[in-house]
């Protein structure tokens, strides 16, 4: 009797897989347009919601009560279910990845699940929505969209009692419904066994037939997914190496303005000592980055004022304070006056 049923369920796994490669031969749209739709399942932090349609729906607050997990069970009875996750319990992340990584996006994600959330990658359903698609930069900027696969603890005992599946998982979010890549076939009726112990030898015989197409595939994904990682690892070195070149000429540039810095005073000095002769003297001198203050003596306050103003490199001289009478028959003065846009380029 076990060697019977390990033989049945043995034909019953080779009969789902060989119909599985074959509904995958058939149009994705006539694929949609044959399937029975699905029961769509609502889970939110506090509640179960069943929609058998747009008007009816049925709901079950959580922990579920005894009766409540009879009518879910009598509800979901051999159905295959939509399960939809409110957008408060999954966990969102931007992601930025090569353009190239666009046709494998889920793999190249699940390496990012440990960095960027509390979860390892085998404790959540994965899923990811695009938000910028750069051509010119060759990068792609998605979502990352993480649900524990713990969320769905509270109806996994109901699905299996009431043989009912997930046909698959999705997260509403405000920005619209994002699938999680999940799929499951739904279990085998009461009179499956007996349907398959007619026909295991069909499909045991066109799974045979059909053994190069699961190989063929492995090794076109594998392919694929080795120069996409490639890919992936000369994007990251290029990446590192230009990090090091924009440090590196950020760093001049700093030293660069803290040389400017220290040299201007000097130039502005030596230029009003050559436009305002041997006869003034300077006792005071201060420059803040665009008006310059000085304090002196000279035969001709006002004539300084004119030679100031006459210069290219200086504008608007004012006098601070009234100019008095000096000791040795000049004037002392306290004047200021700003400095051209374009003095720094003629240093």
């Amino acid at each position: 009797m076990t060697a019977t049923g390990t033989l049945t369920e043995t034909a019953s796994k080779g009969w789902r897989w060989w119909t599985g490669e074959l509904s995958s031969l058939v149009p994705r749209r006539l694929r949609t347009l044959l399937r029975p739709k699905d029961l769509r399942v609502e889970l939110a932090a506090d509640a179960i919601t069943v929609r058998r349609s747009a008007r009816s729906s049925s709901t079950f607050s959580l922990p579920l009560a005894v009766d409540d997990r009879e009518a879910l069970k009598r509800l979901l009875k051999r159905r295959r279910i939509a399960a939809v996750f409110a957008a408060g319990r999954a966990v969102t992340s931007p992601v930025e990845l090569p353009l190239a990584a666009e046709r494998s996006a889920l793999q190249a994600l699940r390496f990012e699940v440990d960095r960027r959330t509390p979860f390892k990658a085998d404790q959540v359903h994965l899923g990811y929505r695009v938000r910028q698609r750069d051509a010119a930069g060759r990068r792609l900027v998605v979502d990352m969209i993480c649900v524990p696969k713990r969320l769905l603890d509270p109806i996994r005992a109901i699905l299996a009692d009431a043989e009912a599946s997930i046909g698959s998982l999705s997260v509403d979010l405000p920005q619209g419904t994002v699938d999680l890549g999940f799929g499951a076939t739904r279990p085998a009726a009461g009179g499956a066994g007996r349907f398959v112990a007619l026909c295991w030898a069909i499909g045991l015989g066109a799974a045979l037939a059909g053994v190069l197409i699961p190989l063929v595939r492995l090794e076109t994904a594998a392919e694929t997914l080795e120069a996409e990682v490639a890919d992936l690892r000369l994007e990251a070195a290029r990446a590192g190496d230009l990090e090091r070149r924009i440090s590196g000429i950020a760093s001049r540039e700093q030293a660069l303005d803290a040389f400017l810095a220290d040299k201007v005073p000097l130039v502005l000095l030596a230029e009003l000592a050559r436009i305002t002769g041997d006869d003034t003297y300077l006792t005071g001198f201060r420059f803040d980055g665009r008006t310059v203050q000085i304090e002196g003596s000279t035969n001709s306050a006002a004539g300084v004022a004119e030679v100031i103003e006459g210069s290219p490199r200086f504008r608007n001289p004012v006098f601070r304070t009234a100019v008095v009478p000096s000791g040795d028959a000049g004037e002392d003065f306290s004047l200021s006056f700003e400095l051209e846009r374009a003095a720094p380029e003629g240093r």
